[in-house]
């Protein structure tokens, strides 16, 4: 029976760093949160004209930031050639997801827009960012730090990765061109479009009933 990755030497030399990336993972998920809930008690900030905004006016606005965050990376992302787009499209997805857990009750969204249809996207950035952590950490941190005879070990780990991280890349392509992405960000345009000039705009509350 083939002998798991988890179990040879090269998976357990690698432990380390993936538990590292575990610690990172659910920090960094305690920070989005709090980070939204910090600004969800600023609501009450004031427009250009001195007047305070709604909920529902603010839940627009931070709606509006993280989803042009995201896709703003995408062309970059699909080029693969800086992995900054991934962490900060992945950064968005998370912020974006928890704006709409936190200001959700001042806005109503199109189905393809809501946050469940964000998971799956969210999942996939994920899984290829973690591999690319991984990576970095045993090329930079680990491999440079071991003596020879275990350097190679780190290198079959990292070109074991680097397999892994081609399919997770194949994954996050094909979100990021099939027809479920493309109605989640054409909700989003047109919800964006529509609520500036109702609900959101003008301190009802909720933006619009879709």
């Amino acid at each position: 029976m083939q002998q798991s990755f988890a179990t040879t030497e090269v998976g357990q030399g690698c432990l380390l760093a993936f538990v590292g990336v575990g610690f990172m993972v659910k920090a960094t998920t305690k920070v989005d949160r709090k980070a939204t809930a910090k600004q969800t008690k600023r609501s009450k900030q004031k427009t250009a004209s001195g007047e305070f905004l709604s909920l529902g006016e603010y839940a627009h606005r931070i709606i509006a930031k993280q989803y042009h965050r995201l896709v703003k990376q995408e062309e970059g992302l699909l080029q693969d050639k800086d992995p900054e787009h991934l962490h900060q499209m992945r950064v968005a997805t998370r912020r974006l997801r928890t704006a709409l857990q936190v200001v959700g009750v001042a806005v109503k969204l199109p189905k393809p827009a809501q946050a469940k249809h964000l998971q799956a996207l969210t999942k996939v950035l994920g899984t290829l960012r973690d591999l690319d952590v991984q990576i970095a950490a045993l090329q930079n941190e680990y491999h440079p730090q071991v003596p020879a005879a275990e350097q190679k070990l780190i290198e079959q780990a990292i070109k074991h990765l680097h397999k892994q991280r081609n399919d997770a890349f194949a994954e996050v392509k094909s979100a990021l061109t099939e027809e479920r992405y493309g109605d989640l960000k054409a909700a989003y345009k047109t919800w964006l479009e529509v609520s500036a000039g109702t609900g959101a705009a003008n301190g009802r509350g909720r933006s619009c009933d879709w």
